[in-house]
């Protein structure tokens, strides 16, 4: 999805960051284990993981998640998904905080799709008065470091 397709979407960023969804400071991201300036958590937890609904062998599964980083879970559910009979192809995310998921599953044959990302949503923000300049400034390299990755 083209970063002038997000723009849209920036309601949504608006609505995560009103919410308290989206935080500031100094935080521990759990998949890459780093330390990371932006916590983005629009979890509602709908019970354990597993396959939900029917299926036959050979049908097609969308995975559907909240948030990506570098896409360590997503590549795990589509193991899972296809150890079970199922094919993946296509991958929506909530929110892709640009950490380089879209290369790896790409290099896997999943195509990402992402509602909203990092990037546009520290703009807005900016932009907006809701976050400070030092702020975005840190954010926005933290940011660029992890795309060179």
């Amino acid at each position: 999805m083209a970063k002038e397709q997000t723009l849209d979407n920036l309601w949504l960023a608006q609505i995560l960051f009103d919410l308290g969804g989206v935080q500031f400071g100094n935080f521990t991201v759990s998949e890459s284990a780093v330390s990371s300036p932006v916590f983005v958590n629009p979890k509602v937890r709908t019970g354990k993981r597993g396959i939900e609904g029917h299926f036959n062998i050979g049908d097609t599964a969308l995975i559907i998640d909240d948030l990506i980083t570098r896409g360590s879970s997503i590549l795990e559910t589509a193991e899972m998904l296809e150890e079970n009979g199922l094919k993946v192809k296509d991958v929506m995310v909530l929110i892709d905080r640009e950490h380089g998921a879209t290369a790896r599953l790409r290099a896997r044959g999943y195509n990402l799709l992402s509602i909203l990302k990092l990037d546009v949503m520290l703009n807005h923000y900016m932009s907006r008065g809701l976050i400070s300049e030092e702020t975005y400034h840190t954010s926005a390299e933290y940011l660029r470091s992890k795309q060179g990755e």
